[in-house]
């Protein structure tokens, strides 16, 4: 009874941790689009396009490349975005969860590169034109390195989450083996064991 309801809260445990993930990874989704679109779409004149530019009213960069990269790093975030909801819409009972937050932390991986570059260039090659300029760098300054560190926050969150379930998994395994061992019928050589043994018993009582 005892290795049996061990079984049973372990089995809860792994239900319970794939919850657990699959509503981390939704939720991640979820907060990461919100970060990007409402506080980086502002920085480009048709963020909804493929080809968005860089235009922040009186600010200039003075780095062509890294500017070229940052606006790159925005349709690839975009991308990663529309195929990470897609990927959650498509979650069911048979989807490999493991396999799915793993994919969720590459598209972070992604988007935190984007942030990575843009605080970068807003750090070291921004330059207000204006006093208005001046304010709205340094104000992008923090922008940047916040959402930064959010995403960073988040992959951490989701690998956590993925080591829980993992951990939960081996519990139940484990459990099961201890279980299916104190149920499973004796084999062949235990009970040759146990008949020579009951043999020999009745043999010392002639």
């Amino acid at each position: 009874a005892s290795d049996q309801a061990s079984l049973a809260s372990a089995q809860f445990a792994v239900q319970n941790s794939e919850t657990g993930l699959s509503t981390k990874i939704s939720q991640s989704y979820i907060s990461t689009r919100a970060t990007v679109v409402n506080d980086t779409y502002p920085f480009f004149s048709n963020p909804l396009l493929s080809n968005s530019m860089l235009n922040i009213s009186s600010v200039a960069f003075n780095n062509s490349v890294l500017e070229s990269q940052v606006e790159n790093d925005f349709s690839g975030a975009k991308a990663s975005l529309a195929t990470w909801q897609t990927d959650v819409a498509g979650y069911s009972t048979s989807t490999d969860i493991v396999a799915s937050a793993n994919k969720s932390i590459t598209y972070l991986n992604q988007i935190d590169a984007y942030f990575n570059d843009l605080a970068i260039l807003f750090n070291s090659y921004a330059v207000g034109t204006n006093s208005t300029g001046v304010s709205a760098v340094s104000s992008d300054k923090d922008i940047a390195a916040s959402d930064q560190s959010s995403i960073e926050s988040t992959i951490s969150s989701i690998t956590s989450a993925i080591q829980s379930y993992q951990s939960a998994q081996l519990s139940f395994t484990q459990s099961q083996a201890n279980f299916n061992s104190q149920t499973a019928p004796p084999d062949a050589a235990t009970l040759a064991q146990a008949e020579a043994s009951l043999t020999a018993s009745k043999a010392s009582y002639q």
